[in-house]
């Protein structure tokens, strides 16, 4: 077993290690212990150093600190001998969860993945195999850094069970199911065409640019990037392979990514998708010195107005209407609702909300809550949205700075299907180091404010007031 550097936790300390949550979940280093046998892989040959074998234990022990925050206590039960099992909640028949159990090891997560299973009573050995090949390509993608949030993600979003059927006459289901893959395919289906203009901090690195070009024709999509400071990109092709394109650039944890503007076109019944494109079918990369050029292109497309919303400027507006839309939401910022106070050890977190229905009130909602001095001083303004659109949910998030936290607070709005409101955050950073803590406390005081203004069914109450 490793050698654990003791040291002394003050009384009614709060602190990852050596705190008590509930009778069945203790996450201190008397019972939450690694073995250097457990693990997949071949065993090892090469050691490490007692440094980093504790920075690996330490590293695991806020991972599991944040996982709960995230997906609560109930759903992330640490067993002891360093293994913790994870309840994935993605089952609306009501026929389980998904197990994760997961097995820590002294070389996790600087060499080796952790050692894991899956389990549920619907859980296919095809679907088994197949979870855990991508889990283990995961890792390679990520080694030595932990990857436990994004085996979650993966999981949730791909390991589903099996639709049930309450028909008791099986020709009849057959039937039906053919009749759909029929209507899908029928002539008269319109097309969706969806754009997005991202926002990058930096396109650098040969990798990064290979990626984003390489994403954008996997995914059919026509468009243009531009390297250097800042980043930027447009692409366009099949809604749902655009909004697939964005979501894989986010999981890639690149520095301030953020989808500054959005357009759905719906074709007419017949209308072919290429003739919906402004772009031609292919993507093409902009030197860092051609943002000038960027702007051309979008504009001899007929996306000015879409490239103005990545500077962040207002275009003239295509119809009265829309104008007189942005006029209201700059009026309507005026209500944001702001929560209570937490302080932690000199650090403040403070909640704000704000119902909204599109990007632009988004845009619109920030830029009027930043106006207040103090807000605009905290040392970070984490926020995430999610609200109803065209072709689904449409949701982002942004850290602004403190690493994944804003993955965090919009992964807690989606598992509690909140809507039509944008969260932010505001920390003001007291001089003394939180660990995970600060994530319990980001996601705790976005939740409490969520259920007192009713957007988490079934909760209100007090404990938030309106800002003036």
């Amino acid at each position: 077993m490793p050698r654990w550097r003791k040291k002394e936790i003050p009384p009614g300390r709060t602190g990852a290690a050596g705190v008590k949550r509930n009778s069945n979940v203790v996450l201190g280093r008397d019972n939450f212990r690694f073995d250097s046998a457990h693990g997949t892989g071949k065993p090892d040959t090469a050691t490490i150093k007692d440094r980093e074998m504790d920075e690996n234990h330490q590293a695991a022990e806020d991972e599991v600190e944040a996982l709960k925050s995230i997906y609560g206590d109930e759903n992330v039960l640490a067993l002891g001998d360093g293994k913790v099992k994870i309840l994935i909640q993605n089952d609306v028949e009501g026929r389980g969860a998904l197990n994760l159990t997961v097995e820590f090891h002294d070389h996790y997560p600087s060499l080796r993945a952790p050692g894991f299973s899956l389990y549920a009573d619907w859980l296919s050995e095809v679907e088994s195999k197949r979870a855990h090949k991508k889990l283990l390509q995961i890792f390679d993608e990520e080694q030595g850094s932990p990857i436990l949030y994004s085996w979650v993600e993966w999981l949730a979003e791909n390991i589903r069970p099996p639709p049930a059927i309450h028909i008791s006459n099986f020709t009849e289901a057959v039937s039906r199911s053919f009749e759909e893959i029929k209507s899908k395919s029928s002539k008269n289906e319109r097309v969706i065409l969806g754009r997005r203009v991202i926002y990058s901090h930096h396109i650098i690195a040969q990798s990064k640019r290979t990626t984003v070009k390489n994403l954008a024709e996997e995914n059919e999509l026509g468009g243009l990037s531009k390297i250097g400071w800042p980043g930027a990109i447009i692409v366009e092709g099949e809604e749902s392979k655009v909004q697939a394109y964005v979501d894989a650039l986010k999981k890639l944890r690149w520095k301030h990514l953020a989808v500054r503007g959005e357009e759905i076109v719906k074709g007419s019944p017949g209308q072919s998708l290429d003739s919906l494109r402004a772009f031609p079918k292919s993507f093409k990369e902009l030197k860092e010195d051609q943002m000038h050029e960027f702007a051309s292109e979008c504009k001899s497309a007929g996306l000015e107005t879409l490239f103005l919303t990545f500077i962040k400027k207002k275009g003239s507006a295509t119809s009265s209407d829309k104008s007189k839309k942005l006029s209201s939401v700059t009026d309507d910022c005026q209500k944001w609702v702001t929560g209570e106070t937490l302080v932690d050890r000199k650090s403040v977190f403070q909640a704000h909300v704000m119902r909204v229905e599109s990007r632009e009130e988004v845009r619109a909602a920030m830029d009027k809550l930043l106006t207040k001095k103090k807000i605009a001083k905290a040392t970070h303004n984490i926020s995430a949205f999610r609200f109803q659109g065209a072709t689904g949910i449409v949701k982002d998030c942004d850290d602004d700075g403190e690493a994944a936290a804003g993955g965090r607070l919009l992964h807690m709005m989606d598992l509690s299907n909140v809507e039509g409101v944008l969260v932010v955050v505001s920390r003001w950073y007291g001089g003394i180091l939180l660990g995970p803590d600060r994530f319990r406390h980001i996601n705790n005081v976005a939740r409490q404010l969520l259920e007192a203004e009713g957007y988490i069914r079934g909760k209100r109450g007090a404990g938030s007031k309106k800002k003036k």
